[in-house]
């Protein structure tokens, strides 16, 4: 990914988000399904431990990638500032 960089798998963290140099994570796939299963470090300073599985991912025209949203779900992770 331009301006990023990648982890074995292929997963890669846009620079400047909360979670570049800060996930440690590994890609799964097959037909229609995609994961992504790691840990980080959040901004509250909170050790975070995630699985994340699209199954069954369809999408139109013009919605993101099933890579794209996955990138959207681990950067809100990271910018957790703890419990309220």
């Amino acid at each position: 990914m331009p301006g990023g960089w990648a982890l074995p798998g292929g997963w890669a963290v846009p620079r400047g988000l909360a979670a570049a140099d800060n996930v440690h994570a590994k890609t799964g796939s097959m037909n229609n399904v995609r994961c992504l299963v790691g840990y980080m470090t959040t901004a509250a300073g909170e050790r975070l431990a995630f699985a994340i599985m699209l199954n069954n991912f369809v999408r139109g025209e013009d919605e993101p990638s099933p890579s794209h949203t996955l990138d959207a779900i681990v950067a809100l992770l990271a910018q957790f500032q703890g419990h309220t």
